[in-house]
């Protein structure tokens, strides 16, 4: 390596700690694809399995109150910055290991009935498969 080879490396990795970032340098090919997120090491694909529950009850229609409730989800690839989404909309989410997150779910998520999209994304934007949750109506 030469002297400005090692100056330059310095200077991206202190440039991504400077932004708060996290950079995984595997070479210096120049193969980088614009537009693409990077995938490979240091970067894992989120994979849901099952989430627990997989239903809930919206509130009745008059005078009913929602609940929140802690959403389970369970499969692979989990990272200590995985976010749990409920329609596209981020969760606060817990990270419990590589195979399991709970995500706190507001009561406002269950005021409609109907068929709900959850997903995990995994830094810089991996988006797992998409896991539905009914939110049941009371009559």
């Amino acid at each position: 390596m030469q002297v400005g080879e090692m100056q330059s490396t310095k200077s991206i990795v202190g440039a991504a700690l400077f932004l708060g970032a996290l950079a995984v340098i595997t070479g210096c090919g120049g193969n980088a694809q614009p537009g693409l997120p990077p995938t490979g090491p240091g970067f894992a694909d989120p994979v849901i399995t099952t989430i627990s529950p997989a239903q809930v009850l919206a509130p009745p229609p008059v005078g009913g109150i929602a609940q929140p409730f802690t959403l389970t989800v369970n499969g692979s690839g989990f990272v200590a910055a995985s976010t749990v989404s409920w329609e596209g909309n981020p969760r606060p989410t817990t990270f419990i290991n590589s195979t399991q997150l709970t995500a706190a779910i507001p009561a406002s998520d269950t005021f409609s009935a109907g068929t709900k999209h959850i997903t995990v994304v995994n830094p810089p934007n991996i988006i797992s498969n998409t896991v539905d949750i009914l939110v049941i109506p009371q009559l």
